[in-house]
């Protein structure tokens, strides 16, 4: 039987704590805030990160694993006596990360270092997160490879999300969207829902307005299947727990549903998004 380990980044936003608990092979993305280098999730929480960017004349940016992050964390894992590796990274349509993790394979191989090496475009935050969690549980449990990556990436393709950003502010600093656009969108309060799709932030629609947008938000996520989904998740981006607690009376009242979830949505997107963020990602 084949001794597997399940690795991923933290754009996947899996609580570290889980990550330590799962015995997930964990590669922190580095947050640059001017000089200064702290790694996600390791050297800084989701809530301590969103605090400081609210008073940052500059947004930090990320730095993305390099090919030798990901050969050293495959090697390690090979010297503790893994035959095969699985490793879920952040979309490569978002990401040069995934293109790293395989050039780590092939320098492997090429040093002559052998292990059954599997790399699995992921897409954003928890929509690929829950699977690298479904991963490790199954791993854990001792199923084989082909069955790992054939139900995580199931659960991949079977998510659907919408979320709404508080300001276009983020998205402008960042680069994210044209200034113009969104100093006229936050006078004339017009509120995206956002979704994730082939691997990247997209826009679903437009509204004026918050309340306009949360209820549009709901019509979405009624039409993408909620009714049929097997687990609900609120997205929390700092969104607050006045508004949290009101998607979660509202998931209550319009479809029945009691047990949803927090995923908390980290540094990666938050560093574009800004505090404020919320959602609903359901899996079919």
């Amino acid at each position: 039987m084949s001794k597997i380990k399940i690795f991923t980044d933290s754009p996947a936003d899996i609580a570290y704590d889980v990550v330590q608990e799962l015995n997930i092979g964990f590669f922190p993305v580095r947050i640059l805030f001017g000089e200064e280098v702290v790694r996600d999730y390791v050297d800084i929480t989701p809530t301590e990160f969103y605090e400081r960017i609210k008073t940052c004349d500059e947004l930090p940016t990320t730095s993305q694993m390099t090919v030798l992050d990901f050969y050293e964390g495959f090697k390690s894992a090979i010297e503790e006596g893994y035959d095969t590796i699985i490793c879920f990274t952040i979309s490569k349509e978002a990401s040069g990360t995934y293109q790293n993790a395989h050039l780590a394979k092939q320098m492997l191989e090429e040093d002559g270092i052998k292990a059954d090496i599997n790399i699995v475009a992921g897409y954003l935050s928890y929509v690929y997160g829950r699977a690298v969690v479904e991963a490790a549980k199954m791993a854990i449990d001792g199923c084989d490879k082909d069955e790992i990556i054939e139900t995580a990436t199931k659960i991949i393709d079977s998510a659907r999300v919408y979320f709404l950003v508080d300001s276009l502010k983020y998205l402008k600093k960042g680069g994210r969207i044209n200034a113009t656009a969104a100093t006229v969108g936050d006078i004339l309060n017009i509120k995206p829902i956002l979704s994730i799709d082939g691997g990247l932030v997209t826009v679903a629609d437009k509204v004026r307005g918050s309340k306009k947008a949360l209820a549009r938000m709901f019509d979405l996520i009624d039409e993408a299947g909620i009714r049929d989904a097997k687990e609900v998740y609120i997205f929390d981006g700092a969104a607050g727990d006045e508004l949290i607690e009101k998607v979660r009376g509202e998931l209550k009242e319009r479809f029945g549903v009691t047990n949803a979830e927090i995923a908390i949505v980290g540094p990666v997107i938050g560093t574009h998004a800004g505090p404020g963020l919320v959602g609903i990602m359901i899996f079919k």
